[in-house]
């Protein structure tokens, strides 16, 4: 009974990081462009972009990205 109980722990923890990683996938790597233009709107001011892009680390490598959306 242990055995399965963990086995299922295992597989839970496997979809909920597969599902994550597909989500930041969509959000963050696939687009074409600057995904900070997407949050800042139709219009945005440079200002509106640079904080955006600090905020949501998109200055980073992708895997620190990854990192601090799961995180949050």
């Amino acid at each position: 009974m242990i055995f399965y109980i963990t086995r299922r722990l295992i597989w839970t923890a496997v979809v909920i990081l597969a599902v994550v990683a597909v989500t930041f996938a969509v959000f963050f790597l696939l687009p074409n462009g600057n995904p900070a233009l997407r949050f800042c709107g139709k219009s945005p001011s440079q200002e509106c972009l640079t904080l955006t892009t600090q905020r949501l680390h998109l200055d980073k490598p992708w895997y620190v990205e990854f990192g601090y959306f799961v995180k949050n």
